[in-house]
């Protein structure tokens, strides 16, 4: 679903395709360390280019990429979540921290828990919330599912959402023993990732 205007680089398989001599003309466009550190098509995508605005997406790996290669006059950090979660480095993370003229949160609650963690970031948050196309889910939810997996006779309950802590999968099944207590059967599918917490 992605428009065609929009010019996508899926730069590890470009990586994995390249031949031996456009990795050796490499060599002498970048340094060893930017080699090592980033994909060649992905540092071939933005070279002598800029741009208006450039975002780095999740807070889970470092925003160097975007704060060092990419040339544009704003550029944003886009986090998912409150940056009180184990696998968050700050050191690593707010190295850049002069490169960014923005961090977006997708709530406010994040961005005010995250600005109690990191006061020197206030001035830079702001809010845009997640965009959900309801019209589409409402659509796909109406598709007839003939998969035995899901029982005919048995409403089926998902979640999208790996199982860590600040998800609050206990939450959930309080709600669910609610359900089961006032005669309500139905199975639940949780999609995603179990990680240690």
């Amino acid at each position: 679903r992605v428009p065609s205007w929009i010019r996508v680089c899926d730069a590890y398989k470009k990586f994995e395709q390249m031949s031996i001599f456009t990795r050796i003309h490499g060599k002498f466009i970048y340094t060893k360390q930017e080699k090592w550190s980033f994909y060649l098509p992905a540092l071939d995508f933005v070279r002598n280019r800029k741009y208006d605005w450039a975002f780095h997406i999740g807070e889970w790996w470092s925003p160097e990429f975007v704060a060092t290669k990419v040339n544009a006059v704003q550029k944003a950090a886009w986090l998912h979540q409150d940056l009180d979660v184990q696998y968050f480095d700050e050191d690593v993370f707010f190295q850049f921290n002069e490169y960014f003229d923005k961090y977006i949160f997708v709530s406010e609650y994040s961005k005010k828990a995250s600005i109690s963690l990191f006061p020197f970031i206030e001035n830079k948050a702001c809010c845009i919330y997640n965009i959900n196309d309801i019209a589409y889910i409402k659509y796909q939810s109406q598709e007839l599912i003939t998969d035995t997996f899901f029982p005919a006779n048995m409403p089926t309950l998902i979640t999208c959402a790996n199982i860590r802590t600040e998800k609050n999968h206990l939450r959930q099944i309080e709600a669910m023993r609610i359900l089961q207590d006032r005669g309500v059967h139905f199975q639940w599918i949780n999609i995603g990732s179990t990680v240690n917490t």
